[in-house]
């Protein structure tokens, strides 16, 4: 499944880039974090809630920040395991300059196997796009709180 969205936001495009590649950023954005856990300013280990429909549990994810093109683009790589499931997610921001500010053109993907997929069925992408656009959101929200010189 894929879908996206993009936004304009007051920042300029470094302060955007240097955020969304902020692994502590990341992770305090990120909806039903259990637990984090920096390995480097690369890579994420993550502890998530997850739930689709009956289907409750934990999924254990590592994310990699895999591609970064400062200050216009970013890639963000993501396998995770649990619940008898695996996932793989990719998260793509392409960032355009604008007078003021920035536009923000973003992606996400993901390829689910095992019971969520089998059981849930078409439970999962609505639920994957509604955190995916939580996520979006939370982002949004702390780079426009934070101001163009700001911290988050």
């Amino acid at each position: 499944m894929k879908f996206g969205g993009e936004f304009s936001i007051s920042a300029e495009p470094e302060r955007v880039f240097s955020l969304i590649t902020d692994p502590n950023f990341v992770c305090t954005k990120l909806p039903d974090v259990e637990s984090y856990n920096i390995v480097d300013e690369n890579n994420i280990q993550l502890k998530l809630k997850v739930g689709v429909g009956f289907i409750k549990g934990t999924m254990n994810f590592n994310f990699r920040i895999e591609s970064k093109e400062p200050p216009l683009k970013a890639n963000v790589v993501g396998k995770g395991s649990g619940v008898g499931s695996i996932v793989d997610i990719l998260f793509e921001f392409n960032l355009t300059r604008l007078d003021p500010g920035t536009k923000v053109a973003w992606t996400a993907s993901a390829d689910m196997h095992g019971k969520i997929a089998t059981i849930a069925g078409g439970m999962i992408s609505p639920a994957v796009k509604k955190n995916a656009g939580k996520f979006i959101e939370a982002i949004k929200e702390a780079i426009e709180k934070s101001g163009t010189a700001g911290a988050s």
